[in-house]
């Protein structure tokens, strides 16, 4: 297969805090090339052989230390798009709003905080 067919395969996961509904993000570090300064949602490629449910448990884990079996993430949106650097990407995008453990930084050489976030308001958000 060409690669103008091929895409990489991405996972999204909104984390809401069920209290509120309040969505958790990560703020990336200035210096970042990916999102420098700005929130983003947990999320990430795929690893080979890896389902997109198992890849969004994973992310979740690797980036803010929460566990989450994968039959409790909620599919949302199946998403292809042109990255900036003119990869397809492919992205499923879960929710989840019951987990294991309380969420913190675990990648701080890549992001700077954690923030919960109203979805309905994001707009007021400084960077």
């Amino acid at each position: 297969m060409s690669d103008v067919h091929r895409s990489i395969a991405h996972v999204i996961v909104l984390l809401q805090r069920p209290s509120d509904g309040r969505v958790l993000t990560v703020r990336h570090q200035p210096h970042s090339w990916h999102s420098p300064g700005l929130l983003t949602v947990g999320g990430g490629k795929l690893e080979a052989c890896e389902s997109f449910d198992e890849g969004a448990a994973r992310e979740l884990a690797e980036e803010v230390g929460i566990r989450i079996a994968p039959d409790q993430l909620e599919f949302c949106q199946l998403a292809h798009l042109h990255a900036a650097e003119g990869e397809r990407v492919v992205g499923a995008v879960f929710l989840a709003r019951s987990w294991r453990g309380e969420p913190y930084n675990r990648e701080p050489g890549i992001h700077t905080e954690l923030v919960w976030v109203c979805p309905v308001c994001p707009r007021t958000l400084d960077r």
